[in-house]
């Protein structure tokens, strides 16, 4: 499929170009790029080895927060400055846009981070396989499409988006803390219930928010702010996972260590750490140790759902300041090559003898 796609864009697809006048902010996109790093790796800092733990004497730590603060605050600098910025920061003065691109990095955190570890869940507590536990997350990615082409095709016919993230941030916080109930033993009918409803409120959220973004800025920051939207969503993604991934593993292995005080360590199998505990060692345990694990893995994940649900009603408390805008009658491209003509006629005629 990918290749496909990819013959298909390089043949077929056809857009107009344009020479760019100023040079490319390689200051901006290094700095963004440190600070970033530095951010993802804060979150995930106790991920990173067995032994690492938010020490903050630790030299480690320390240099890595102030390399990512020094990296951020220079970015914000060299943007201000900047001829052509990589993120022009003009764009933020805009409430549609800023409340926007604010939900979409809450979308990063609460939602991927939940989906990110329920397929795991399965493989572990219930014992699936890769593909079983990937068929069972259909009903969420059913929930998503169905909501995305209803809700798009309401936004068309009416010219009203702002209802849609409300009603998506609603029912995605609700599906979450939904999620903090479930059990090593629950019904995957449920199961498939409580995805379809994360499903249903991402798919009136992710792209709704991508419209209000588009529709907000100049035809030329069309591309800029798409990206930026994107980009605020991924790293939301990354540092939600890692939280959550940190949150989980130290409840699973305050779990395990006191399973170990329960049972004889002639009893234990070799690997069961949280670190190297896999599906196949959890499917390869003997009763009870084998519904011992899972209660300790059960129990370790459902409460981490709970640190997702007040980001989640943020989201929700945001959406609530988005506000509509009259969409655009012209297609992107349209619109920025206009943009663009009306431009050079300009310069054009500054050069022009009167």
């Amino acid at each position: 499929v990918g290749i496909t796609a990819l013959l298909v864009v390089f043949f077929a697809l056809r857009l107009p170009m344009h020479k760019a006048s100023k040079p490319f902010d390689f200051g901006g996109a290094v700095l963004l790029a440190v600070a970033t790093a530095g951010i993802v790796l804060l979150t995930s800092w106790p991920s990173i080895s067995p032994d690492a733990k938010y020490n903050w004497s630790s030299p480690w730590l320390i240099g890595l927060l102030i390399v990512a603060v020094v990296a951020f605050v220079t970015f914000i600098w060299v943007e201000v400055h900047a001829s052509d910025p990589l993120v022009p920061l003009k764009m933020f003065r805009d409430p549609v846009f800023s409340v926007a691109v604010a939900i979409a990095f809450i979308i990063g955190v609460s939602m991927f981070a939940a989906v990110s570890f329920l397929p795991t869940f399965l493989q572990m507590a219930r014992g699936t396989g890769p593909t079983e536990s990937g068929l069972l997350m259909l009903p969420m990615s059913a929930g998503v499409m169905f909501t995305s082409i209803a809700s798009g095709l309401l936004i068309t016919k009416t010219g009203k988006y702002r209802i849609y993230p409300i009603a998506g941030m609603a029912l995605t916080t609700l599906a979450i803390a939904w999620l903090t109930t479930i059990t090593g033993n629950m019904s995957m009918l449920l199961f498939g219930g409580m995805t379809l409803a994360l499903g249903l409120g991402m798919g009136l959220v992710i792209q709704t928010i991508v419209i209000a973004v588009q529709n907000t800025v100049d035809p030329s920051d069309i591309g800029t702010a798409t990206s930026t939207n994107n980009f605020l969503r991924e790293i939301g993604a990354a540092v939600g996972t890692s939280l959550f991934g940190t949150l989980f593993t130290s409840r699973l292995a305050e779990n395990l260590q006191r399973l170990e005080t329960r049972i004889p360590i002639d009893k234990m199998p070799a690997g069961m750490t949280h670190g190297d505990l896999t599906p196949d060692l959890v499917r390869s345990l003997p009763e009870p140790l084998h519904t011992e694990v899972v209660d300790a893995y059960v129990n370790a994940m459902a409460p981490a759902f709970w640190y997702l649900v007040p980001v989640a009603a943020i989201g929700f408390v945001a959406s609530l300041f988005l506000r509509n805008k009259a969409l655009s009658t012209k297609a992107g491209l349209v619109a920025r090559g206009e943009a663009q003509a009306a431009d050079a006629d300009e310069s054009s005629g500054r050069k022009d003898p009167e």
